[in-house]
């Protein structure tokens, strides 16, 4: 069922860019039969490793939040790692298989 949700959701990123994407966050629950245990995977995206509260305050930053107008409130994309993550953790196939 992973290698079909990952499938489905990368051929939406293809057909429906506007809706989902290659640039966006995922997020997964994944129900094992066996074990009768819900999974969880977060694809949301991740602030840059370097990034530090001092480095944001000597850009001006103050305050407990980055302005949503800065450059830095962005992250990277998080939807194919989860892909990768789900494939990696619950498929029965290879990547490669499945996006072929």
């Amino acid at each position: 069922a992973v290698d079909a949700a990952v499938a489905a959701a990368a051929q939406l990123a293809l057909s429906e860019p506007c809706s989902t994407g290659l640039g966006g966050d995922a997020f997964l629950l994944y129900y094992d039969a066996a074990t009768r245990r819900v999974r969880g995977l977060n694809g949301s995206g991740r602030a840059p490793a370097e990034l530090d509260i001092d480095y944001l305050r000597e850009q001006g930053i103050t305050g407990n939040r980055i302005p949503d107008t800065s450059v830095h409130s962005i992250t990277a994309p998080g939807a194919v790692a989860l892909w990768c993550d789900a494939i990696a953790k619950w498929g029965t196939k290879t990547m490669a298989e499945v996006l072929a």
